[in-house]
């Protein structure tokens, strides 16, 4: 019996705990970036089904959220965005992960710093959460001690699909020892299609490797379909018939962006926008002439051939489509969902979509009303309702 017990507790003692990693983040600042890493970690062989904690799929009773991190988690990994250290959970999290010998790993995103001194910072002026859970403000202030001195990876100005990939190799050969497959990268060269984002963004930045690795295997029968990040400082390949647009706010006055949305309007190329942020705000009268004056400079120093007036044309041009939301950071966006977008994405690609229209630097009448908010239906539909001034969001396809 003793040599059956023993055999036993061996076998689940290797098979490890519930969740191999969890994800540590402040969804306001690494929504995104959480989700990629998930999926990025999940599509690894030596992770098991459910084998990477992310609250939106996995937290079902928020007091039992330390209790998980004890017992049910192998390795905890902290995605150090900018205010993750003010949140209280997170700093529960971490503080529990210490004092129950979790292995901690540190990923530090490009605007994070760490506090001169804890006790001064942010992070550790509201403990009331935390004290009913036996947490006090000494136990978290020793934790980001403690935490500051830890070994980090830290991401670069500008996320791309092969730095997650080494990330993940790096998580997978420190928390696991093993070692990680490389992720299928065989998508065609000469894609059709092409991202536009901007790239300064890492939120924005990482939902555009999302989406392009949720579609690689919805366009396997079309591989020309996958979409491909344009690379920045490049012109668009002569290859491109289509773009998507990641539509987050300010982009439209993002250097890349602009030189792309020119380039693309001049081949009246087809064009399909992604709302990646809740709160995107939807051209309007005001945003019409805010992007004019905040667009000029940016065309002067690209030397662009194309005035404010043109360019301001070109934008809306990009919502002549119905818009399609992918948003990882919002609370509903389960893995479900978003996998239901992407398929819906695929079969916009595999079909005709609206173009931008002749270039040309005319006026925009600041009095006229657009085309996406006065009320008519967009590539005239006329199975949709009249759009809603007051919520704008009734324009994007759910």
């Amino acid at each position: 019996v003793g040599v059956a017990t023993v055999a036993l507790y061996l076998i689940f003692a290797r098979r490890g705990r519930t969740f191999q990693f969890f994800l540590c983040h402040h969804k306001g600042g690494a929504g995104c970036f959480a989700r990629l890493l998930k999926t990025a970690l999940s599509a690894q062989k030596s992770i098991r089904t459910d084998g990477v904690f992310l609250d939106l799929d996995n937290l079902t009773n928020l007091n039992m959220l330390f209790g998980c991190v004890e017992n049910d988690v192998d390795n905890l990994v902290v995605i150090c965005s900018r205010d993750v250290l003010t949140r209280p959970w997170c700093l529960g999290e971490i503080t529990t992960a210490r004092l129950h010998d979790v292995k901690v790993h540190v990923i530090e995103f490009p605007d994070f710093s760490w506090p001169e001194d804890p006790n001064d910072s942010e992070s550790a002026t509201d403990m009331s959460n935390l004290s009913q859970f036996g947490i006090t403000r000494e136990m978290v202030l020793d934790t980001l001690a403690w935490l500051s001195r830890l070994p980090s990876l830290r991401i670069p100005l500008i996320l791309t699909s092969a730095l997650v990939d080494n990330l993940v190799r790096q998580l997978i050969a420190i928390g696991l020892s093993e070692t990680a497959h490389e992720y299928n990268h065989s998508g065609v060269v000469d894609s059709e299609t092409v991202v536009v984002v901007d790239p300064t963004n890492l939120e924005a930045m990482s939902t555009a490797i999302l989406i392009e690795r949720l579609l690689f295997p919805l366009t396997l029968h079309a591989p020309t379909k996958l979409p491909q990040l344009m690379t920045v400082g490049l012109p668009l390949p002569s290859c491109v018939e289509q773009i998507l647009v990641l539509c987050s706010n300010s982009c439209f006055s993002q250097p890349h962006v602009v030189s792309c949305l020119i380039d693309a309007a001049k081949r009246s190329l087809a064009v399909i926008p992604i709302i990646i942020e809740t709160n995107f705000r939807f051209p309007s009268e005001s945003m019409t002439c805010e992007l004019r004056l905040s667009a000029q400079p940016v065309l002067d120093m690209l030397q662009a051939d194309v005035g404010a007036d043109a360019y301001t044309r070109v934008v809306q041009d990009v919502f002549q489509e119905i818009g399609v939301m992918i948003q990882p950071s919002d609370t509903s966006a389960t893995m479900g969902l978003l996998k239901i977008r992407a398929a819906e994405l695929a079969k916009r690609l595999a079909r005709p979509m609206a173009r931008f229209r002749a270039l040309t630097d005319r006026p925009v009448a600041v009095d006229a009303p657009l085309s996406l908010l006065d009320g008519r239906v967009p590539c005239g539909d006329p199975s949709m309702e009249e759009i809603d001034h007051d919520h704008p969001l009734n324009l994007v396809e759910l």
